[in-house]
């Protein structure tokens, strides 16, 4: 967990996260900061 390309032990390294997800986080993050404020 110290970064995307910094495990080189050879098991996994993640790539990055595709745009979809950057997406989705955006719009939950929106819409809790919507409710936040109408709340």
């Amino acid at each position: 967990m110290g970064g995307w390309d910094s495990d080189k032990s050879g098991d996994y390294v993640p790539s990055p996260p595709p745009i979809w997800l950057w997406v989705i986080i955006c719009l939950v993050c929106a819409g809790l900061f919507a409710l936040a404020i109408i709340g």
